[in-house]
Order: structure tokens, then sequence, then C-alpha cells
């Protein structure tokens, strides 16, 4: 992958929030040295990891917040398990507020017909499985226009977060997906994830009305 504008801004918009859970964990010396030496092993993660489709994959984000999430980890090495990281992920993600106005873009965008038949047309270029370390995914309509799913049978992140050594990391990622639902103004309903050994994960998405 790219490390362009938008993989940076990924991490300009989760650091400080990262620090400040890391401080609580680790001590203020101790988070601000990690957070330091996270910056060049997360470039180097996106660096070597294989394209995706670059931005006109909507999964693009996810997968650079989890390889920010595992330079953090990584760089941490071994002073927070894989619980603690997920906690601390759940926090920064509630911290920061250009996320927030992201997600809540997300909640007015991906309810309408428009958006929805381009992630069908997604789905169904993903199986193709141009790109191997990308998501492959099944869209499924709702009845109405204020719910949808998401069918996962091949999981990016997991592909990432196994390739870095820290495939531990995919069950507290998973929290994400919540974290979000929740600032888009709908309520996720999943029973299972690829990261906990399921064969897909089943993702269905209801407007709050």
């Amino acid at each position: 992958m790219e490390y362009d504008l938008y993989a940076r801004g990924i991490r300009l918009i989760f650091s400080r929030s990262f620090r400040r859970q890391l401080t609580a964990s680790l001590g203020e010396h101790n988070a601000r040295d990690v957070m330091r030496k996270t910056q060049p092993l997360y470039r180097d993660i996106v660096q070597r990891s294989p394209s995706i489709g670059g931005r006109e994959n909507p999964t693009i984000m996810n997968v650079l917040i989890a390889a920010f999430v595992a330079a953090i980890y990584k760089t941490a090495g071994g002073k927070l398990s894989s619980e603690r990281m997920g906690e601390a992920f759940s926090d920064a993600l509630e911290q920061a507020a250009a996320f927030k106005l992201f997600a809540r873009f997300m909640g007015k965008r991906n309810f309408t017909r428009r958006w929805q038949d381009k992630r069908y047309a997604w789905a169904v270029a993903s199986q193709g499985k141009v790109y191997p370390a990308d998501f492959v995914s099944a869209f499924v309509y709702g009845k109405t226009i204020n719910e949808y799913g998401v069918n996962y049978s091949e999981c990016g992140i997991c592909k990432l977060l196994q390739r870095e050594s820290c495939a531990d990391l995919a069950p507290q990622l998973c929290k994400f997906d919540y974290v979000t639902a929740k600032y888009m103004g709908c309520t996720l309903t999943r029973t299972k994830t690829i990261a906990n050994g399921d064969e897909i994960c089943d993702f269905w998405f209801s407007k709050n009305l």
C-alpha cells in the first residue's frame, strides 16, 4: 500500500487519543516513547502491505487503522496485552472528533440507494480476488433503504495482522465496528466473525429511526 496523505491522516487523527490511553497504562514517558517509535513502524507496515486497491476500496480506512494499532502494539513490546490494546483502541475512537464526524457522514451516505448499489458492485468485484490481501464480501439489500448487510468470507484486517505476527489483536479490533455503528446512528447485529474462527463475518446494519 502507499503511505500517502490518507495513511498519514489516520496517524494524525488517532495519535493524540492513543497517547492518552497509553499514558494511563504505561505512564507519560513510556507512552511518549511508544508513540514516537510507532510512526516509522506504521509507515513500514503500510508500505510492505500488499495493495487492496487504494482509496477506491471502501475498507481502506479500516485496514490503515489496523496497521496503526498493530504498529503501537508491536512497539509496546509486550507491555500491553491484546485485551488492553483493544480497550485503548475503543477508547481512542471515542475521543477522536474527526473519526466521529466521518462516522456520522457514513451514517447519512450508507443508507442511500446510490451508495448501496456501489457497495454491491464492489462486493461482486471483490469475489474476483484481484487483490489477495483484500476483503472478500457479499452485499445483502434490506427490505428498505434503512437496512443492509455485508457478509465477509475473507478479512483484510485478519490478513494484515497475521502477516505482522499479531493475529491475537484481531478479535479486539472487531470492537471497532460497534463504535463506528454507534456514531453512524445505526445498530450493528453480528453473530459470527472470522477473527473468532467462524467462516464468515455477518454484518447487518439497521438505521436508528
